[in-house]
């Protein structure tokens, strides 16, 4: 976080960084379709009545741990945010994310909560300073993506397309070592000298081999 000092002629006003609360929330969002008799309530066929449920899958607080440097006007810090997804108090295991056509949808949020408090200090002694009773809370989030451990579905050479032998016919078999059919060493073409009325139907359907 920057921007934390605003320094004047003799004095400055900074902020100091006293608490993090951080919560990880899933948003379950559902359209109920309406039924014929019910559809012209809603503003006509086709139309429903959306639904939504908020849980917390993990939170925490944390009030130490920073590193507040007035100097470069910043505070700086890390922790650590997870939630179990296999067992939740309340609403059972949690959701992976989900985006359905038919109005289903699951997404997740880390939401962050900064409690900020205002100090007063002289410029000849900014290590002497003095809280001026006010606070302030920063609240941002950010959209995650939440899905199962990687190993918990179908194995990967599941997944993947047949190969050639699994599948019938397969490809012609080419040896490494032998030429193709068509080389000139073993194809010949020889005039036909019987009579044509023979062949019948056939003659449409003769093909090289």
């Amino acid at each position: 976080m920057t921007g934390i000092v605003t320094k004047r002629d003799d004095t400055q006003n900074r902020w100091r960084l006293r608490k993090l609360s951080w919560r990880i929330e899933e948003i379950e969002t559902v359209v109920s379709p309406a039924c014929p008799k019910h559809g012209a309530k809603l503003g006509g066929e086709g139309k429903g009545v959306q639904h939504e449920a908020h849980r917390d899958l993990g939170a925490a607080e944390i009030r130490n741990g920073f590193k507040t440097d007035f100097a470069d006007n910043m505070v700086e810090g890390e922790f650590e945010a997870s939630c179990n997804l296999t067992n939740v108090r309340e609403g059972g295991r949690a959701q992976c994310d989900v985006d359905s056509p038919n109005g289903l949808k699951i997404s997740h949020i880390l939401v962050l909560e900064l409690v900020i408090a205002e100090e007063w200090a002289s410029n000849k002694k900014p290590q002497s300073a003095t809280p001026t009773g006010a606070a302030r809370v920063l609240r941002t989030q950010f959209n995650l993506c939440v899905t199962e451990r990687q190993g918990m579905g179908i194995a990967w050479n599941d997944e993947e397309p047949p190969l050639y032998e699994d599948v019938e016919p397969g490809p012609p078999l080419y040896l490494p070592d032998s030429p193709p059919h068509y080389a000139a060493d073993l194809t010949t073409m020889e005039d036909y000298t019987g009579d044509l009325q023979e062949l019948g139907e056939d003659i449409g359907e003769l093909r090289l081999e």
